[in-house]
């Protein structure tokens, strides 16, 4: 289930900020160097997924602390995951680190801040932020939220091809008829979120898009305008037009609205990108727990990227540089441009390590 391949991966939803290219990658890795004295490392555990999803408070905790409620929408706001939420996570792995539980749960640090974008807080007392913001979330159309539907994919991992169409599945089983419109929502199920979005009016001047809802609401979140010329001559198909992305948007809003949809993505996405990585960095034999959540970023833009990474860190004495190199080089099928996630990817692997070393630290004093 793959939500892009190599060579069509989100082309325009992520992309403010300079950092990553301001500086060295060099720099952004000794963060983690240094984060990481203390941390012992042992040959990772092969072991297989629980058989149960996210239990109810961790989840429960994610979506409060990721502004998630029944009437939420896709607003531009910084979100961040609690210090002390991240804590938990960690030390419970650290713990028991061949636990199935524990190494599902360690995902959604990943999620959050390595796909995501968010921040943490508060951040007194963390290390220096790699991406310069004091640990603070994304702002803007940029980053990905729980509620995003508007811009970049469907949520927290901006869900498309593939998994977009898996989730219309889903959606399909748990509500069936009972959205409006849904002969036609479900007709939309195979499309990519990027071509429906030229056809819906983004790639007209003036924008054709429409901005009230099947209810005659205007739709909770600020229009994007005008896609970009390079943009819709990728895109724009004339296969579905401004009433379909009504429709979509509607819809979508609603199932995102639902604890069950949301429910479904974050586990979906722990299943199809998180365990996957993990197997393979497992059956390395340097691997750490810190490539995973590198590699599980990667495969959320490319599997094909993913798995052509690893082969460069396996004969690398620095699998994180090498990870993060060839996930923007051209003989990975990656781009320039994905070094500006660098930097988010990389508060995931230090707060880890920050955590971790504490833990450590707690159970060599219990000793």
């Amino acid at each position: 289930m793959n939500q892009r391949t190599a060579t069509e991966e989100e082309p325009m939803h992520e992309g403010s900020g300079s950092w990553g290219f301001a500086r060295p990658l060099r720099l952004i890795v000794c963060i983690a160097i240094l984060s990481s004295a203390n941390v012992a490392y042992a040959r990772m555990p092969m072991v297989e997924p629980p058989g149960q999803p996210i239990n109810d408070d961790l989840l429960d905790g994610f979506l409060r602390q990721g502004g998630w409620s029944q009437t939420a929408d896709d607003d531009p706001s910084a979100r961040q995951l609690e210090a002390s939420y991240i804590k938990g996570i960690v030390d419970a792995y650290v713990a028991k680190p061949s636990d199935p539980k524990a190494i599902n749960d360690l995902g959604l640090v990943g999620l959050a801040l390595a796909v995501a974008e968010w921040g943490v807080e508060p951040a007194d007392g963390l290390p220096d932020d790699p991406a310069g913001k004091n640990w603070g979330g994304v702002i803007g159309a940029d980053g990905k939220r729980l509620m995003s539907y508007s811009k970049g994919a469907i949520g927290v991992s901006h869900a498309d091809s593939d998994s977009l169409a898996d989730f219309f599945s889903f959606i399909k089983k748990d509500r069936g008829d009972s959205l409006p419109q849904a002969t036609r929502f479900y007709q939309l199920q195979g499309i990519n979120f990027d071509r429906l979005y030229a056809d819906g009016g983004h790639c007209n001047r003036p924008s054709t898009v429409i901005v009230i809802d099947l209810n005659g609401k205007p739709f909770g979140y600020v229009e994007h305008g005008y896609a970009g010329d390079r943009y819709c001559g990728i895109y724009r198909k004339y296969k579905t037009n401004e009433e379909d992305w009504r429709i979509f948007r509607h819809n979508m809003r609603l199932v995102l609205r639902t604890r069950e949809g949301q429910a479904y993505l974050i586990n979906a996405w722990l299943k199809e990108y998180w365990w996957p990585s993990y197997r393979k960095v497992a059956g390395q034999p340097n691997g750490k727990i810190e490539d995973v959540i590198i590699n599980s970023r990667i495969r959320n833009s490319s599997p094909v990227t993913a798995n052509c990474t690893l082969g460069k860190a396996r004969s690398s004495g620095d699998a994180i540089s090498a990870q993060l190199n060839a996930y923007a080089s051209k003989d990975c099928h990656g781009k320039p441009d994905h070094k500006r996630r660098w930097p988010y990817m990389m508060r995931a692997v230090v707060v880890y390590r920050f955590y971790a070393n504490h833990q450590l630290a707690e159970q060599t004093r219990q000793k």
